[in-house]
């Protein structure tokens, strides 16, 4: 069982590489789609996270081509089945992860994220969450129930906009003056968990919601 500590540490060495934009700077933009279809365990957050989640992914996706994410579909992962390009759809992990919730949801407490900044690489931009403890912990018990096969996230951001198009550094002027406006969301306390089948590719996104638990 990895310990909160060890989250942690690993979420915060993700967030320093994002935090290097040398090579966004130098390289570009390079989109990279493939492979991002899964089943997953999601919070979703209220209103006043999502709305302006919506409204800045938006006006990033007008300054770059990308899919983006909002009040709709925006989320944070707590556990995934991967499925990957090439595989088919299972509905037997859906019933699984639906009943790993279920099992857990009612003697959850909500988490608290605080989302202080927004990062970008060369094939998206994420909204950087701080978990408390308790993020984790959900996470855990949902794949405890589940009983193996589940990816735990790596961390607590948002997932803002996916790139769909290369473009050059030189390119990018707009984009990079923008992030520099971008919003303080801060602390969210999702109170409910979404299982979905997501996939994400150059037409758009797919967020299809099989059930919806309240953490009571």
């Amino acid at each position: 069982m990895v310990k909160f500590e060890e989250f942690l540490a690993g979420q915060e060495e993700v967030y320093s590489r994002l935090e290097d934009t040398s090579r966004i700077r130098l390289e570009g933009i390079r989109p990279s789609l493939k492979g991002k279809r899964s089943y997953a365990a999601v919070l979703r957050h209220p209103d006043y996270i999502a709305g302006p989640l919506e409204e800045f992914s938006r006006r990033i996706s007008a300054k770059v081509p990308s899919v983006w994410y909002g009040r709709d579909n925006g989320h944070t992962r707590l556990a995934a089945y991967i499925i990957g390009e090439d595989l088919e759809t299972d509905e037997s992990v859906s019933r699984r992860l639906c009943n790993a919730v279920s099992k857990a949801h009612k003697k959850l407490r909500v988490p608290e994220i605080n989302y202080i900044n927004w990062m970008y690489s060369t094939d998206s931009v994420i909204v950087k969450g701080l978990p408390n403890e308790t993020f984790l912990g959900i996470a855990l018990e949902i794949m405890k129930n589940y009983g193996g096969g589940l990816s735990p996230a790596w961390g607590a951001h948002i997932t803002a906009n996916r790139f769909t198009e290369a473009r050059r550094s030189e390119e990018l002027l707009e984009f990079f003056e923008l992030m520099q406006k971008a919003p303080v969301l801060g602390l969210s306390r999702p109170d409910t968990i979404d299982v979905i089948r997501h996939d994400v590719n150059k037409a758009g996104i797919l967020f299809e919601v099989y059930e919806r638990f309240k953490i009571l």
